[in-house]
């Protein structure tokens, strides 16, 4: 009986195929995919500057400024943003800043926050 069990878990583990290792190819992908969600939410004013800060010699972090109207739905932008990511093994955690309903993401990849999004619903 043992041995029976044995064969048949080892035919398991040889034949289900493993799930796919889903990470980043170049952290252009995360620029992609924010930008891809800013233009499927339809927001009739917004402003995007992105600066680049150079982090060390071998690394610039991109930061994302935004300003969009009022009623922008801040909190459906950063589900939108945040679950394809996180198969790529980016997690985007955030902060809101109240009065002010500014929200601002970070966005970390191997322990090393490699994009920051400020979006601020001020127009």
């Amino acid at each position: 009986m043992l041995m029976m069990s044995c064969v048949i878990t080892a035919v398991l583990i040889f034949t289900i195929p493993q799930p796919e290792n889903r990470s980043l190819e170049s952290l252009d992908e995360i620029d992609s995919i924010i930008n891809k969600v800013l233009s499927s939410i339809d927001a009739e004013e917004r402003i995007v500057r992105r600066t680049n800060f150079v982090v060390d010699g071998l690394f610039t972090r991109k930061h994302y400024h935004i300003s969009t109207s009022k009623d922008f739905p801040i909190t459906a932008f950063h589900a939108q943003v945040a679950l394809p990511l996180q198969e790529k093994k980016v997690f985007v955690t955030g902060t809101r800043q109240f009065p002010e309903r500014t929200l601002r993401l970070r966005f970390i990849y191997g322990n090393t926050v490699v994009r920051t999004l400020e979006l601020n619903p001020s127009l």
